[in-house]
């Protein structure tokens, strides 16, 4: 009996161990402002981090499409520019806007002060509707931030 209970709490224990939560997350200091690059792309928003060097446009920059994640208590420049055709990024809930614009750099500075989840609207000049520029800014703890900046790799 108390080998199957011995088995039975090595096994849990195991089980913990190997959960994303109790997994190392390297967190690292992240540069004030923390910048970050939005693209307008064939009616996409193309993303782009800073790797652990914190400069944009480095080998070790992490990218993602169309939802935004950053970390709490941060200063954030966000770059906005466009390949292609003019576009609008609205963040209503940091009441932002900015427009993307080939060959320029527009900007937007806000401060994520609480973790959540808060839209991203975008438009375009071209009068129709791509739900493709609708995402969602997710808020979230520095650890939490880094893991999942880790696993964009």
């Amino acid at each position: 009996m108390w080998r199957f209970l011995y088995i039975l709490l090595l096994l849990s224990l195991l089980s913990l161990s190997s959960c994303d939560h109790w997994a190392k997350v390297d967190v690292y200091e992240l540069p004030s402002p923390y910048t970050i690059e939005v693209k307008g792309e064939e009616y996409e928003w193309h993303i782009r981090y800073p790797g652990r060097d914190g400069q944009l446009h480095t080998d070790d920059d992490v990218s993602t499409q169309q939802h935004i994640h950053l970390p709490e208590n941060t200063k954030v420049n966000i770059t906005i520019n466009s390949s292609d055709y003019l576009y609008f990024l609205e963040l209503p809930d940091f009441r932002q806007i900015g427009m993307a614009v080939p060959e320029m750099e527009h900007f937007i500075e806000i401060t994520t002060k609480t973790a959540g989840e808060f839209k991203i609207r975008g438009d375009q000049m071209c009068g129709y509707t791509h739900e493709s520029l609708y995402g969602i800014l997710t808020v979230e703890s520095p650890r939490r931030f880094h893991r999942w900046l880790a696993q964009q790799h």
